[in-house]
């Protein structure tokens, strides 16, 4: 609308100038030169007011022409927008329109960009009913059977025993280009290829202990030892974890280091220090979030990406004051991926549904 009034407005100028242009031609023309042209004084102050009577009315026109095309602007833009094409700067139309076609899903790994050689997914639509369950060609690439309008809710959840994760999307759009010629509506999606965590290492008071170690309150421990337990991705560059959240279980999946505290004194040692702690019958739980990203190896030539590096680390403190004499304790440390301790909280220390044990590390406590 903007752009038909300045186009107007640029019309009313050349106008303008035109008949000033005009007007004044005819006024030198109409100076009397001698005493002949006194005698045609009148006759030009005649037409000099017809001329002027012309270009007000020429204005008027042209105003009016302005109020026409303001309005049938306005119009057009807010009544029927629909009649405005937009078109990007080379000339082709971009703009999105709604289709109903079948879904054509690309797989590629999110760290080294590899595409899924037959990977099983399942699709769900907004209720979580199962819709379709497929499998990826050798590039990556499968094929709905079905018809899926834009803006249907679905859920696409790629589960490989180690390596699961959900996708939440909603069907998009496509550009009127795209949606003449293209059969399928393309949807890209990511899975991963989970990294080697069989490098962990704990820490106590700066005392390593090793898988199955004995710590003693009274002896190489103290009543209050603090512990960092550390995890590391030895598997291949551009492998590693990543998290999504469950929709059907309304759980997250993410990587938790967690302890159970079992035996006959397990009640007698109390955690602080972790984001979670509780118990279930006699025994204490407890959780330590660590990043899936920290602890995914992602290499970009021969640097790896800042937070990639493949490696975290997390801690807590024991208060074993009340341990007396032969009070024994067992300390489970279990690395779960496609956890959630909230999850756990309500169900009896279980991790999730599909948690994946990734590491674990096991310590005996005593007291002597």
């Amino acid at each position: 609308m903007t752009i038909l009034i300045v186009i107007s407005m640029r019309i009313v100028i050349l106008m303008n100038i035109t008949i000033q242009f005009k007007y004044s031609t005819l006024r030198l023309d109409s100076q009397p030169k001698n005493k002949s042209d006194r005698r045609k004084k009148k006759t030009n102050h005649i037409r000099r007011f017809l001329h002027s009577t012309k270009a007000k009315g020429t204005q008027m026109t042209s105003i009016v022409l302005i109020a026409i095309l303001a309005v049938g602007a306005y119009w057009v833009f807010t009544v029927h927008p629909e009649w405005i094409p937009s078109f990007s700067i080379g000339g082709e139309e971009t703009g999105l329109v709604d289709v109903n076609k079948k879904l054509q899903f690309t797989w590629t790994a999110e760290y080294s960009g590899d595409p899924a050689i037959t990977l099983g997914f399942v699709i769900y639509d907004e209720t979580l009913a199962v819709r379709e369950s497929l499998t990826t060609t050798a590039g990556g690439i499968q094929t709905t059977a079905q018809n899926y309008p834009s803006g249907t809710h679905l859920y696409v959840l790629y589960d490989n025993a180690n390596n699961q994760i959900w996708h939440d999307i909603i069907v998009p759009q496509m550009n009127l280009h795209d949606s003449e010629s293209n059969t399928y509506n393309d949807i890209a999606l990511k899975f991963y290829k989970i990294g080697t965590y069989s490098a962990d290492s704990l820490r106590m008071l700066g005392i390593d202990v090793a898988d199955g170690d004995r710590i003693d309150s009274d002896g190489n421990a103290t009543y209050t030892p603090t512990f960092i337990y550390t995890l590391a991705n030895t598997g291949a560059d551009n492998t590693g974890l990543m998290e999504s959240y469950d929709p059907v279980y309304k759980c997250a999946w993410q990587t938790w280091v967690t302890g159970r505290i079992s035996g006959d004194n397990a009640s007698l040692v109390t955690v602080n220090g972790a984001d979670y702690v509780f118990t279930v019958g006699l025994d204490t739980y407890f959780a330590c979030r660590v990043s899936s990203q920290a602890l995914s190896k992602w290499k970009v030539g021969l640097n790896y990406v800042a937070g990639y590096s493949g490696g975290d680390s997390c801690s807590w403190s024991f208060d074993l004051t009340g341990f007396t004499a032969t009070s024994t304790a067992v300390l489970e440390i279990t690395v779960y991926e496609c956890a959630d301790p909230l999850y756990a909280i309500a169900h009896a220390g279980n991790f999730g549904n599909n948690e994946v044990a990734i590491a674990d590390h096991t310590v005996n406590m005593q007291d002597t």
